[in-house]
C-alpha cells in the first residue's frame, strides 16, 4: 500500500512539475540543452530530435539524432520546437495541493477532542 501511495505522489510530481510547451529554438537549446526536442518542420512534419544543439560558428541550423541517422534541419525548415521544461507554477499548486491534504487528513484521523457530545467527560460522569 506504502509503495503504491509514494509510486502515486511520485508520478504526480512529475506530471506536475513540467509542462510540454514551444520553445525559442536557439536560446532553448544553447542554454537548457535538453536531451530532447520535438521538431515541427514548414512541410508539416514532426521528428524527435535527440542530442539537439548548434555549432559554435552557426547558428542557423539545428543538429541532432533523428531516427538514429545524423541531421542537419535549417531554421528556415522549422515551423516550431516543443521541449519539456520546468513548471514552477504547477509545483508550487501541487505542493500546496499536498500539505492541505495532509493536513486535512491529519485533522480527520485525529478527531476533535476527548468530551462527549454533551460537553463532559466520560470521568465527570462516573461515581
Amino acid at each position: 500500500m506504502f509503495r503504491r501511495t509514494m509510486g502515486a505522489l511520485l508520478i504526480a510530481a512529475t506530471l506536475g512539475c513540467t509542462t510540454f510547451a514551444s520553445v525559442p529554438p536557439r536560446e532553448y537549446v544553447r542554454a537548457k540543452r535538453p536531451p530532447q526536442v520535438w521538431v515541427y518542420r514548414t512541410d508539416s512534419s514532426v521528428v524527435l530530435m535527440r542530442g539537439p544543439h548548434f555549432l559554435p560558428e552557426d547558428s542557423l541550423n539545428l543538429i541532432g539524432l533523428v531516427d538514429g541517422n545524423y541531421l542537419e534541419l535549417p531554421l528556415t525548415e522549422i515551423h516550431q520546437i516543443k521541449a519539456y521544461r520546468q513548471a514552477p507554477l504547477r509545483t508550487a499548486l501541487l505542493v500546496t495541493a499536498s500539505v492541505a491534504s495532509i493536513a486535512g487528513a491529519a485533522v480527520l484521523v485525529s478527531g476533535t477532542g476527548g468530551g462527549t457530545e454533551s460537553g463532559t467527560s466520560l470521568k465527570e460522569g462516573l461515581p
